[in-house]
């Protein structure tokens, strides 16, 4: 993979309903997402919409990007973690999914992705800060 030298701005929408509150509150600072678009040290404007008027945010929150896992998605887990295990509800989890299971987050991200083949597809797991004031 071609390493980027420039930091990239990325509008990330937040549509999956049961995680928005936790995002906003600052309590869930990750999210997962198909493809390989971020890297450490990219700026994020989080948002949410009504959906009536999706460029319109109805709130939003500024982030910096501190931490990104390169993953690959599966019919049967994320790498080599099966969707049932312990470890994948703790992802689930720290993912603001509810309930925070394996089963459940294979699930939401199916509901956003569609199925995913045995072979896989790139994603990665990306984890934020926010912003302060003086680096708005």
């Amino acid at each position: 993979m071609k390493r980027r030298n420039k930091m990239s701005h990325h509008l990330m929408r937040m549509s999956y309903e049961p995680k928005n509150e936790a995002v906003f509150s600052g309590k869930c600072r990750q999210t997962i997402r198909k493809g390989r678009d971020y890297a450490v040290g990219d700026t994020l404007e989080i948002y949410e919409s009504d959906g009536n008027t999706p460029n319109l945010a109805t709130r939003s929150v500024k982030a910096k990007v501190v931490e990104v896992m390169p993953i690959a998605i599966t019919s049967h887990g994320i790498g080599t973690l099966m969707w049932t295990s312990r470890l994948m509800d703790h992802i689930a989890k720290k993912d603001g999914i509810d309930p925070p299971t394996g089963i459940e987050l294979k699930r939401v991200l199916e509901s956003f992705y569609g199925a995913f083949p045995p072979e896989g597809v790139e994603a990665q797991i990306v984890r934020w800060e926010p912003l302060k004031e003086d680096e708005q």
